[in-house]
């Protein structure tokens, strides 16, 4: 089992984390989990993430991942991200707005 983060704060003190966990439960199958939860106003300049976002800001997800391999010479690998942003974005429909329709 291996635990992984990072946890940034930029210069007007908004934050960004990246916690992981790695687990091997059989010989033959391994998970992965990966939560990101990044502020609305949180900056960095020349920085790439893990993200939906082209940018590293205003994200929360949860990715999942397993891969088993019943055999030498076959492998399974199955992935899910779930992901949000909970501010407004850019170039967002308006229609999706309304709660209503």
């Amino acid at each position: 089992m291996h635990f992984l983060g990072e946890a940034a704060i930029d210069n007007s003190l908004n934050k960004a984390f990246v916690n992981g966990l790695l687990i091997s439960t059989d010989a033959y199958v391994d998970m992965s989990l990966l939560y990101r939860k990044i502020s609305r106003r949180y900056q960095s300049l020349y920085t790439n993430a893990f993200t939906e976002n082209t940018y590293p800001t205003n994200e929360s997800g949860l990715f999942a991942g397993i891969s088993i391999s019943p055999s030498s010479s076959f492998k399974i690998n199955a992935y899910a991200d779930f992901y949000s942003f909970p501010w407004l974005k850019y170039r967002l429909m308006p229609h999706l707005l309304d709660r209503n329709t």
